[in-house]
């Protein structure tokens, strides 16, 4: 189900702010059970006719550096069920662990006002 029942929300998004959107969100249930059928049509054969696409980009990122050609992770939904997403992975392999130092180290940037990462992390 796309719309879960107001007795079934947690606690903490039954209040009048969310009420009022999940009053006109349930008046559009047959709306949004199409758009759901739509967005897995869509996204089932654009994955198919992207392949191709996909394929070379894995070759060229394990090509271009050590590690796993994805990047995983858990999400949370609006309700806080857990999920995993799969993206193609486009920093060093732990630079979400790493943080802003990876770019640094990576790049051999000096911490001056120059520098713009530096200003964006410094202006405050």
């Amino acid at each position: 189900m796309l719309l879960k029942k107001w007795d079934d929300l947690p606690i903490f998004m039954k209040n009048d702010e969310v009420r009022k959107y999940y009053d006109v969100l349930s008046k559009k249930r047959v709306h949004l059970w199409l758009k759901r059928l739509f967005d897995i049509a869509a996204s089932f054969i654009l994955l198919i006719l992207l392949s191709p696409f996909f394929l070379l980009l894995a070759i060229w990122i394990k090509m271009d550096s050590r590690g796993s050609v994805f990047y995983r992770q858990e999400r949370v939904t609006q309700y806080g069920k857990t999920f995993r997403i799969f993206k193609f992975r486009t920093m060093v392999t732990n630079a979400d662990q790493i943080g802003v130092k990876t770019i640094h180290a990576l790049q051999g940037w000096e911490q001056r006002s120059e520098n713009p990462v530096w200003m964006r992390y410094h202006s405050c």
